[in-house]
């Protein structure tokens, strides 16, 4: 499906260029040209002055009369996207990061809506909707249908509806079957389970991605991992779960965790066996996940590891409290 931050948006993301959750929209390349465009001086470099510089961002923004909302992400076997700081999200602690911001700017603002009192909280609302669909797209929750006539002929076809609200995401309107064919579709327990009970009634065949059988896996992985320490979850799980057309994850180590490649850094241990394969791409994965986990930046766990492959006697910062 087609990217809804390929419409004619109102907001403009502005996030970093290894962002999971899209490409910067905004024009500038980076925080210090972010902070230089609303005036904003840099507070500082740990976790504290980076909250003060989003505060000040945001006020800097609203006090030119932009629109502007943060923008977080939740990953933990997929990802979700979501307006907010990360500790706005239950699991906020652990899988949760900053993004970035949506934007949208006076002059876009007033070309589109004019002026007023109600004009400001009524593009929030477009934003928080932007990020709503773009949430929508990341997790797969996207759908269409195939229509066949009495012969098994395909006449039609359409995909691209955004939610399993079928009704309200234009689906049925589009496919001409009125709802009411359905009967009460609160008699099943899912969507999908109402659709395929009435394939043959309504010649429309829906192909949720992903399917409600891995829907309900993730969700039980969650409630599983919810107590569990990030860095003890299981390489090889996590990368099957994120990376399912890749075959190679079933050579990874069954018995080797995220603390398990830590530790491998620490003592200058060579990573591919640990891992179980030689694989650079996949080395490179974990590396980033095991960053996420750990809350550093990329750099530091891979500068660990090239201390590893020099000799280097020292100890990489972010590695020691492991």
């Amino acid at each position: 499906a087609e990217s809804p931050r390929e419409w004619d948006n109102v907001g403009k993301l502005f996030v970093d260029k290894h962002s999971p959750i899209g490409e910067n929209e905004f024009g500038l390349s980076s925080w210090e040209n972010l902070l230089e465009h609303y005036d904003v001086e840099r507070s500082g470099y740990d976790m504290t002055a980076m909250a003060a510089d989003i505060n000040n961002i945001i006020k800097s923004a609203e006090a030119r009369g932009d629109v502007i909302l943060p923008v977080s992400s939740y990953e933990h076997g997929g990802i979700s996207v979501f307006v907010g700081m990360p500790d706005d999200h239950f699991d906020g602690q652990w899988d949760c990061s900053f993004q970035g911001f949506i934007i949208a700017e006076k002059e876009d603002i007033e070309k589109e809506y004019g002026t007023g009192p109600d004009v400001k909280e009524k593009v929030a609302d477009v934003l928080e909707g932007e990020i709503k669909d773009l949430d929508t797209y990341l997790n797969g929750d996207v759908y269409g249908f195939v229509e066949y006539d009495e012969k098994g002929v395909e006449v039609d076809s359409c995909w691209g509806f955004y939610g399993d609200d079928f009704e309200q995401n234009g689906l049925f309107d589009y496919s001409g079957k009125p709802v009411e064919e359905l009967g009460n579709v609160y008699d099943y327990s899912s969507i999908e389970e109402c659709i395929e009970d009435n394939q043959e009634k309504l010649g429309v065949v829906v192909d949720p991605l992903p399917s409600f059988d891995e829907r309900v896996h993730s969700a039980e992985r969650i409630a599983e991992d919810k107590n569990k320490d990030p860095l003890d979850v299981s390489v090889k799980e996590w990368y099957i779960e994120t990376f399912p057309e890749d075959g190679l994850g079933e050579a990874l180590n069954a018995d080797t965790t995220f603390r398990d490649v830590a530790e491998t850094l620490n003592n200058k241990e060579d990573i591919y066996d640990v891992i179980g394969v030689g694989d650079s791409v996949i080395r490179e994965s974990v590396f980033n996940e095991l960053a996420d986990k750990l809350d550093v930046d990329y750099e530091n766990v891979y500068e660990a590891w090239m201390g590893q492959l020099r000799r280097l006697a020292k100890k990489d910062d972010c590695m020691r409290s492991i």
